[in-house]
């Protein structure tokens, strides 16, 4: 495969997420998207751990997908996206910002990175 393709694993959405990195490996896929929501179902420690690991035998993370929609017609939902978007940008996914940025060129990707204000 081309190493500028890159897989996402919405593309795989049934699958959890260590069937997604044994699928990328099985077939030689070796740029990929990371699904938020599968990071979550597996649990973010565990599944940071597992992408980190791969990212250390050459895969290459691209971006981290599937944030959800942000529904800010409904204001009492604001609180929980508000806390997935932090984790999701955050410590928890330190790690996994860390493979994305060592496994790309600069001109390859650009990442950008939102940073909750704070409200005080």
């Amino acid at each position: 495969m081309h190493p500028r393709a890159c897989v996402s694993a919405i593309s795989t959405f049934s699958l959890p997420l260590d069937a997604d990195l044994e699928f990328w490996d099985r077939h030689g896929i070796g740029t990929v998207g990371v699904s938020v929501a599968k990071l979550e179902r597996f649990g973010w420690p565990e599944g940071t751990k597992l992408v980190t690991d791969a990212a250390g035998r050459g895969l290459r993370v691209a971006n981290l997908i599937g944030l959800g929609p942000f529904h800010l017609a409904n204001p009492a939902s604001w609180p929980k996206q508000q806390e997935r978007l932090v984790r999701s940008i955050g410590e928890q996914v330190a790690e996994v910002r860390a493979a994305i940025e060592s496994t790309v060129e600069d001109d390859e990707l650009a990442i950008v990175y939102l940073v909750p204000l704070d409200n005080s």
